[in-house]
């Protein structure tokens, strides 16, 4: 009986020793997964961010190219008003 015992025992032992094993592979596993969890959210925030910050430089440059074609436009629309004085007084002076 004893044999029997010491045969259980020692199977009992190797049963514990694969549990403790599964065990710490499973917490190992949880713990990178965790930090890669971890990782992926911080590099979500930092696109997220960059993402905000060239949407609104472009949203910028929009604005920045439209009153800068606002201003080409008046100075056209100036050279043409003095192009217009001056032919006009050029055919006064003849």
């Amino acid at each position: 009986m004893k044999e029997t015992e010491a045969k259980a025992y020692i199977y009992l032992k190797s049963r514990l020793r694969q549990r403790q094993r599964l065990y710490d592979f499973a917490l190992t596993d949880y713990v990178c997964s965790s930090l890669v969890l971890s990782v992926l959210k911080h590099e979500n925030e930092a696109l997220s961010n960059a993402e905000k910050r060239a949407s609104d430089e472009v949203h910028s440059l929009s604005e920045r190219g439209q009153r800068l074609q606002a201003s080409l436009g008046t100075i056209q629309s100036a050279k043409e008003v003095r192009e217009d004085v001056h032919k006009a007084c050029c055919k006064s002076c003849i």
